[in-house]
């Protein structure tokens, strides 16, 4: 299933093709799209980008094991982690962690490694009967795995939204946000919807809120706060609190930012491979003395094609698990896969 169709009224798109098929791609960012039109609707059908076209990945894909058609849909997943291409899969893992452990306790926390928040909206709206995929409109619950994997195949959960629907479903959830070379800021995440504007102008479709600043009188509130300091996430997550850990490898470098024009663009984070794991190192240790390992209850990585060089892929993603496997966190799944597959390469 590589994408979905829509039918968008004539009446929501700009009458100038230019200005319309803007507006389309801003919508459908993360989709190729082809346009059919009637007397009425502009009829859609949506393909999922693979990713692949800032630069060529297909060494690194002989490395783990994957065909080019198979980049939108690769995954690894064990009872603890998981590793994907596309990071629209996050919350696909989560969701099956969720589902196999029942779990769902009063509050979590999320150390959220990544140059992006990933906060924005999916297209999921909001029925009487619950949540659903305004592409498919089939049902989409976290603690149904298989509804949150065909939210992903259409594409109603992007890269720039998978934190979202695990933000919506915990009562009480702190995203503690590692972003390199960002000012640090912090503030209330609120669990919202916002109206959408094209596909059913109306509808309420999830979305995310951090632009309340967290006072000291809302001490049960969701938190949110990003910092370039792993020490300070450290000492602010309480001590209690069961911990998700997520790794977009863009955090570590993002020389091209989604975009294929990235040569024309100045590049702020591409850090060499060293560099790479020396962070790699020191984020590891800082969870280590804080005493965080035993808390952490699942480990996901998203590769991050067009955002994180290919040539890195293997040494680097081989160090990173390594490192975390070291320190007593659940990633032996994830690492078995990527260690047979160098055994594979000599």
């Amino acid at each position: 299933m590589p994408g979905a169709n829509a039918a968008i009224d004539r009446l929501n798109l700009p009458s100038n093709e230019e200005a319309r098929l803007d507006v389309l791609y801003d919508y459908f960012s993360d989709h190729l799209i082809q346009v059919t039109d009637t007397t009425t609707h502009f009829n859609l059908s949506l393909e999922r980008l693979n990713y692949d076209y800032c630069e060529d990945i297909g060494a690194a894909l002989g490395w783990l094991g994957v065909n080019r058609d198979d980049v939108r849909d690769f995954h690894v997943s064990g009872p603890q982690s998981f590793l994907c291409l596309l990071e629209s899969w996050i919350p696909y893992g989560w969701s099956m962690f969720l589902a196999d452990n029942n779990y769902r306790p009063q509050s979590i926390a999320v150390i959220h490694l990544d140059d992006h928040t990933d906060m924005m909206s999916p297209k999921i709206g909001r029925y009487e009967s619950g949540w659903k995929d305004m592409l498919t409109h089939a049902a989409v619950d976290m603690r149904t795995p298989e509804t949150i994997k065909q939210a992903v195949l259409s594409g109603a959960i992007t890269l720039g939204s998978m934190m979202t629907p695990l933000l919506h479903y915990f009562d009480r959830i702190d995203v503690f946000h590692l972003a390199s070379g960002k000012p640090s800021t912090s503030g209330i995440l609120g669990r919202t919807t916002i109206a959408d504007e094209l596909l059913d102008p109306g509808r309420r479709r999830m979305a995310i809120d951090t632009s309340h600043c967290f006072s000291s009188t809302q001490e049960n509130a969701s938190r949110y706060l990003r910092t370039h300091d792993i020490v300070e996430i450290v000492n602010a997550i309480h001590p209690t609190t069961d911990i998700f850990l997520h790794i977009d490898m863009d955090y570590f470098n993002n020389r091209f930012n989604g975009s294929s024009e990235w040569r024309n663009h100045t590049v702020n984070h591409d850090q060499p491979l060293e560099q790479q794991k020396e962070e790699m190192t020191r984020i590891n240790q800082s969870l280590i003395r804080a005493g965080l390992v035993d808390r952490i209850k699942h480990v996901s990585i998203g590769i991050s094609p067009s955002f994180y060089p290919s040539e890195f892929w293997e040494e680097a993603i081989t160090f990173l698990l390594n490192g975390l496997a070291a320190s007593g966190l659940p990633v032996s799944d994830l690492l078995g896969y990527v260690e047979t597959r160098c055994l594979e390469k000599e």
